[in-house]
């Protein structure tokens, strides 16, 4: 079904660098940390997060297995954010994921394409379009990487994702093959 994928993004040097350090976050998502609360909350209330002490991180996780991302906050027009994990700086996770096949998408073009082909054969067509809620947190990790990557609001508690954060490069690869949780699979 899936093409095998022959190419990877090329990372420079500082990319591929892991500081083992517990990233800051961006500025975007210090001016924003109130609302980045609120929509944590939310998602530990639905199962997508698990919020944990400092202490209680690193006695479950050996030091090189937690991954504390820099969030950065993305205005939306309804005055909410998208909170996007840095999968890529001082953590090197994004750099480390070799995805086995490629990943196609299909989007407008290609749906207009098939029309035409279909509007020769007659009678009456349609194309509806899909969206999920919050698609990007559907995808479940396994437990034993709820902490690749976690996160943090203004040095609390640390927050460890159930499911795919937005941010990884592996979220959206396991979002178009429905399966078992995914494990990051971080080398």
């Amino acid at each position: 079904v899936y093409e095998r994928k022959a190419k990877w993004h090329k990372y420079g040097e500082d990319e591929l660098l892991e500081d083992r350090k517990w990233r800051e976050n961006y500025p975007s998502a210090t001016s924003a940390v109130s609302s980045m609360r609120e929509q944590f909350d939310e998602e530990v209330r639905e199962g997508f997060m698990q919020r944990r002490t400092t202490e209680d991180v690193t006695a479950s996780y050996s030091s090189d297995r937690i991954k504390i991302a820099s969030l950065n906050a993305l205005a939306k027009e309804d005055d909410s954010f998208r909170i996007i994990h840095d999968g890529t700086h001082g953590v090197a996770i994004n750099p480390n994921i070799f995805p086995r096949d490629q990943m196609r998408s299909p989007s407008a073009s290609e749906g207009k394409f098939v029309l035409q082909r279909l509007v020769k054969q007659g009678g009456v067509r349609l194309l509806l379009k899909g969206d999920a809620s919050k698609a990007h947190r559907r995808v479940k990790v396994v437990e034993r990487d709820w902490a690749v990557p976690a996160s943090r609001l203004e040095h609390a508690d640390v927050d460890r994702h159930k499911v795919g954060p937005f941010g990884i490069a592996i979220t959206p690869y396991w979002w178009s093959r429905p399966s078992e949780p995914l494990a990051t699979r971080v080398v």
